[in-house]
Protein backbone atom coordinates (compact mmCIF):
# COMPACT_ATOMS: atom_id res chain seq x y z
CA UNK A 1 0.00 0.00 0.00
CA UNK A 2 2.91 2.44 0.30
CA UNK A 3 3.97 1.76 -2.36
CA UNK A 4 1.03 2.44 -4.62
CA UNK A 5 0.35 5.75 -1.96
CA UNK A 6 3.97 7.00 -3.41
CA UNK A 7 3.22 5.92 -6.73
CA UNK A 8 -0.10 8.24 -7.14
CA UNK A 9 1.84 10.86 -5.68
CA UNK A 10 4.55 10.95 -7.76
CA UNK A 11 2.12 10.61 -10.88
CA UNK A 12 -0.08 13.77 -9.47
CA UNK A 13 3.66 16.09 -9.32
CA UNK A 14 4.10 14.71 -12.65
CA UNK A 15 0.60 15.81 -14.27
CA UNK A 16 1.34 19.34 -12.83
CA UNK A 17 4.52 19.78 -14.82
CA UNK A 18 2.94 18.64 -17.97
CA UNK A 19 0.80 21.82 -17.32
CA UNK A 20 3.55 23.93 -16.11
CA UNK A 21 5.54 22.93 -19.34
CA UNK A 22 2.37 23.86 -21.96
CA UNK A 23 1.24 26.77 -20.22
CA UNK A 24 5.07 28.08 -20.53
CA UNK A 25 5.23 27.04 -24.23
CA UNK A 26 1.94 28.80 -24.94
CA UNK A 27 3.27 32.22 -23.44
CA UNK A 28 6.40 31.95 -25.45
CA UNK A 29 4.47 31.73 -28.63
CA UNK A 30 1.91 34.64 -27.68
CA UNK A 31 4.99 36.66 -26.74
CA UNK A 32 6.38 36.06 -30.07
CA UNK A 33 3.14 36.64 -31.76
CA UNK A 34 2.17 40.07 -29.73
CA UNK A 35 6.31 41.62 -30.41
CA UNK A 36 5.66 40.50 -34.21
CA UNK A 37 2.41 42.31 -34.62
CA UNK A 38 4.28 45.50 -32.38
CA UNK A 39 7.13 45.21 -34.54
CA UNK A 40 4.95 45.20 -37.73
CA UNK A 41 2.49 48.11 -36.65
CA UNK A 42 5.97 50.14 -36.20
CA UNK A 43 7.36 49.28 -39.63
CA UNK A 44 3.86 49.80 -41.05
CA UNK A 45 3.70 53.53 -39.57
CA UNK A 46 7.44 54.59 -40.29
CA UNK A 47 6.09 53.90 -43.69
CA UNK A 48 3.07 55.84 -43.40
CA UNK A 49 4.12 58.41 -41.98
CA UNK A 50 7.62 58.48 -44.38
CA UNK A 51 4.88 58.84 -47.51
CA UNK A 52 2.98 61.44 -45.60
CA UNK A 53 5.96 64.10 -45.55
CA UNK A 54 6.70 63.21 -49.20
CA UNK A 55 3.83 63.62 -50.43
CA UNK A 56 3.20 67.50 -48.27
CA UNK A 57 6.51 67.95 -49.42
CA UNK A 58 5.55 67.69 -53.26
CA UNK A 59 2.36 69.30 -53.10
CA UNK A 60 4.57 72.23 -51.40
CA UNK A 61 7.27 72.03 -54.32
CA UNK A 62 4.24 72.36 -56.90
CA UNK A 63 2.52 74.47 -55.74
CA UNK A 64 5.30 76.83 -56.27
CA UNK A 65 4.70 77.03 -59.94
CA UNK A 66 5.45 79.88 -62.13
CA UNK A 67 2.48 82.76 -61.57
CA UNK A 68 3.42 85.22 -64.36
CA UNK A 69 3.14 82.07 -66.37
CA UNK A 70 0.14 80.42 -65.86
CA UNK A 71 -1.65 84.18 -65.89
CA UNK A 72 -0.69 85.42 -69.13
CA UNK A 73 -0.43 82.17 -71.01
CA UNK A 74 -1.87 79.61 -68.53
CA UNK A 75 0.17 77.16 -68.89
CA UNK A 76 1.63 75.46 -65.28
CA UNK A 77 4.76 74.57 -64.65
CA UNK A 78 7.33 74.69 -61.70
CA UNK A 79 10.20 76.80 -62.43
CA UNK A 80 13.29 75.05 -60.31
CA UNK A 81 15.68 77.94 -60.62
CA UNK A 82 15.42 79.03 -56.90
CA UNK A 83 17.59 82.17 -56.03
CA UNK A 84 19.12 82.41 -58.99
CA UNK A 85 20.49 78.93 -59.06
CA UNK A 86 20.59 76.46 -61.88
CA UNK A 87 17.66 74.87 -62.69
CA UNK A 88 16.97 71.02 -63.09
CA UNK A 89 16.27 67.62 -60.86
CA UNK A 90 18.88 68.47 -58.70
CA UNK A 91 17.74 72.20 -57.55
CA UNK A 92 14.33 70.42 -57.35
CA UNK A 93 15.09 67.85 -54.79
CA UNK A 94 17.00 70.27 -52.46
CA UNK A 95 13.97 72.16 -52.98
CA UNK A 96 11.33 69.46 -51.76
CA UNK A 97 14.24 67.65 -49.31
CA UNK A 98 14.11 71.75 -47.75
CA UNK A 99 10.36 70.75 -47.36
CA UNK A 100 10.68 67.51 -45.68
CA UNK A 101 13.08 68.62 -43.19
CA UNK A 102 10.50 71.74 -42.24
CA UNK A 103 8.29 69.15 -41.55
CA UNK A 104 9.54 67.01 -39.69
CA UNK A 105 10.89 69.63 -37.49
CA UNK A 106 6.91 70.85 -37.22
CA UNK A 107 5.28 67.22 -37.09
CA UNK A 108 4.44 66.36 -33.61
CA UNK A 109 3.80 62.45 -34.90
CA UNK A 110 7.61 62.79 -35.79
CA UNK A 111 9.01 62.72 -32.39
CA UNK A 112 7.18 59.47 -31.84
CA UNK A 113 9.08 57.93 -35.04
CA UNK A 114 12.54 59.99 -35.27
CA UNK A 115 12.44 60.18 -38.90
CA UNK A 116 15.10 61.64 -41.03
CA UNK A 117 15.24 61.65 -44.72
CA UNK A 118 18.75 59.78 -45.81
CA UNK A 119 18.49 60.42 -49.92
CA UNK A 120 15.97 61.32 -52.31
CA UNK A 121 16.26 60.96 -56.22
CA UNK A 122 14.22 61.91 -59.55
CA UNK A 123 14.25 58.50 -61.43
CA UNK A 124 12.30 59.87 -64.11
CA UNK A 125 10.74 63.46 -65.18
CA UNK A 126 9.64 65.53 -68.01
CA UNK A 127 10.56 69.39 -68.66
CA UNK A 128 8.67 71.53 -70.91
CA UNK A 129 10.79 71.28 -73.32
CA UNK A 130 11.00 67.55 -73.98
CA UNK A 131 9.34 65.21 -76.29
CA UNK A 132 8.50 68.24 -78.55
CA UNK A 133 7.25 70.06 -76.04
CA UNK A 134 4.53 67.77 -75.16
CA UNK A 135 3.68 68.85 -72.04
CA UNK A 136 2.72 72.32 -73.43
CA UNK A 137 0.36 70.95 -76.26
CA UNK A 138 -1.33 68.42 -73.27
CA UNK A 139 -1.57 71.84 -71.43
CA UNK A 140 -3.44 73.88 -74.58
CA UNK A 141 -5.72 71.21 -75.31
CA UNK A 142 -7.08 70.46 -72.09
CA UNK A 143 -7.34 74.90 -71.53
CA UNK A 144 -9.05 74.92 -75.00
CA UNK A 145 -11.38 72.04 -74.48
CA UNK A 146 -12.04 73.63 -70.71
CA UNK A 147 -12.95 77.21 -72.89
CA UNK A 148 -15.54 74.92 -74.91
CA UNK A 149 -13.50 74.77 -78.19
CA UNK A 150 -13.35 71.55 -79.82
CA UNK A 151 -11.28 69.98 -82.97
CA UNK A 152 -7.90 68.21 -83.40
CA UNK A 153 -5.12 69.44 -81.89
CA UNK A 154 -3.99 71.61 -84.33
CA UNK A 155 -7.32 73.58 -84.67
CA UNK A 156 -7.23 73.54 -80.62
CA UNK A 157 -3.53 75.17 -81.00
CA UNK A 158 -4.73 77.50 -83.76
CA UNK A 159 -7.36 79.17 -81.25
CA UNK A 160 -4.59 79.23 -78.69
CA UNK A 161 -2.49 81.27 -81.11
CA UNK A 162 -5.13 83.61 -81.67
CA UNK A 163 -6.35 84.18 -77.88
CA UNK A 164 -3.05 84.42 -77.04
CA UNK A 165 -0.69 86.51 -79.75
CA UNK A 166 -0.60 90.01 -81.31
CA UNK A 167 -1.47 90.19 -85.37
CA UNK A 168 2.23 90.51 -86.19
CA UNK A 169 3.13 87.59 -84.63
CA UNK A 170 0.43 85.15 -85.49
CA UNK A 171 1.66 85.66 -89.27
CA UNK A 172 4.41 83.65 -88.51
CA UNK A 173 2.52 80.69 -88.06
CA UNK A 174 1.21 80.54 -91.51
CA UNK A 175 1.79 77.50 -93.71
CA UNK A 176 3.32 75.96 -90.55
CA UNK A 177 2.89 72.19 -89.66
CA UNK A 178 1.63 71.18 -86.07
CA UNK A 179 5.22 70.53 -84.82
CA UNK A 180 6.36 73.53 -86.09
CA UNK A 181 3.73 75.55 -84.60
CA UNK A 182 4.13 74.22 -81.05
CA UNK A 183 7.62 74.96 -81.09
CA UNK A 184 7.13 78.87 -82.38
CA UNK A 185 4.55 79.24 -79.38
CA UNK A 186 7.42 77.55 -77.18
CA UNK A 187 9.82 79.95 -78.91
CA UNK A 188 7.62 83.11 -78.17
CA UNK A 189 6.20 82.39 -75.11
CA UNK A 190 10.11 81.93 -73.66
CA UNK A 191 11.01 85.43 -75.27
CA UNK A 192 7.89 87.46 -74.19
CA UNK A 193 8.63 86.11 -70.97
CA UNK A 194 12.43 87.23 -70.80
CA UNK A 195 12.04 90.29 -71.88
CA UNK A 196 9.27 91.18 -69.40
CA UNK A 197 9.31 89.26 -66.25
CA UNK A 198 13.05 87.64 -65.98
CA UNK A 199 15.93 86.74 -68.08
CA UNK A 200 16.65 83.56 -66.72
CA UNK A 201 13.29 82.44 -68.35
CA UNK A 202 13.56 79.27 -69.78
CA UNK A 203 11.61 76.01 -70.75
CA UNK A 204 14.30 73.97 -70.02
CA UNK A 205 14.06 74.08 -66.11
CA UNK A 206 10.19 74.09 -66.40
CA UNK A 207 8.81 71.02 -64.74
CA UNK A 208 5.86 69.24 -65.38
CA UNK A 209 5.97 65.63 -64.45
CA UNK A 210 8.68 63.60 -61.80
CA UNK A 211 8.82 60.06 -60.27
CA UNK A 212 10.71 60.49 -57.19
CA UNK A 213 11.98 58.09 -54.54
CA UNK A 214 12.96 58.82 -51.05
CA UNK A 215 14.44 56.95 -48.36
CA UNK A 216 13.70 57.25 -44.89
CA UNK A 217 15.28 55.74 -41.52
CA UNK A 218 14.34 56.06 -37.45
CA UNK A 219 16.17 56.11 -35.81
CA UNK A 220 15.02 52.56 -34.11
CA UNK A 221 16.82 51.31 -36.98
CA UNK A 222 13.74 51.18 -39.18
CA UNK A 223 13.49 52.19 -42.87
CA UNK A 224 11.71 52.80 -45.28
CA UNK A 225 11.41 53.72 -49.11
CA UNK A 226 8.54 55.99 -50.69
CA UNK A 227 8.38 56.15 -54.51
CA UNK A 228 5.73 58.12 -56.85
CA UNK A 229 5.17 60.29 -59.70
CA UNK A 230 3.74 63.64 -59.34
CA UNK A 231 2.29 65.73 -62.25
CA UNK A 232 1.78 69.20 -61.66
CA UNK A 233 -2.02 69.01 -63.29
CA UNK A 234 -2.45 67.27 -59.89
CA UNK A 235 -2.31 71.04 -58.54
CA UNK A 236 -4.07 72.59 -61.48
CA UNK A 237 -4.63 76.23 -59.50
CA UNK A 238 -8.77 76.86 -59.26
Amino acid sequence: MKVQRYSLKQRKYKCRAEITVFITLIMIVMCSLVITVIQAARVQAVKIQSEALLDIAISSAFSEYNKSLYEKYDLIFVDTVYHGESGGDESFCDHVEAYINECMETETGNDLYRLSLKEIYITDSEYAYENNYESIMYQIVKYEKYNGHSGFEEELLDYYIEEKFDEFTIEKFEDLSLNEKIQLVAYEIERDMQSEYSYDFSFDNMLFMASIEAYFESEYGLKSTVTGIYSINQNDPV
